[in-house]
């Protein structure tokens, strides 16, 4: 395992946590619902763990690919307790994509661009 595509990959699951939450917290939708510190918490910590995920799996695809299918994978449970399923599952899938395109370029990832 690369220790330094672990750390990577989780801290960009840090910055993306915080991002979907101010996503997800601005939204009309849940701002109509309610937004807990629970749901914070648990909004951040399921982009924490999709980096981590990301991080030690050993799945060897297209890098794009696995971003995008565990990103899908990993933020399905907690989208289905959203306000707005769709847009929280689209954005796992969408952070799960970043998170692997720029740990390719900083971490020099060995993973195929082509499977």
């Amino acid at each position: 395992m690369n220790s330094k595509r672990i750390v990577t990959t989780t801290f960009l699951g840090v910055l993306c946590g915080v991002a979907s939450w101010f996503l997800t917290k601005n939204s009309p939708i849940s701002a109509a619902s309610g937004f807990t510190s629970a749901v914070t918490l648990a909004v951040i910590l399921d982009r924490v763990i999709l980096g981590f995920v990301l991080g030690i799996s050993g799945w060897r695809v297209n890098y794009l690919v696995h971003g995008i299918f565990v990103g899908a994978l990993v933020s399905l449970p907690l989208a289905f307790f959203m306000p707005n399923f769709w847009m929280f599952w689209l954005t796992g899938i969408g952070f799960g994509f970043f998170i692997e395109l720029v740990t390719k370029f900083l971490v020099k990832d060995t993973r195929p661009a082509m499977a």
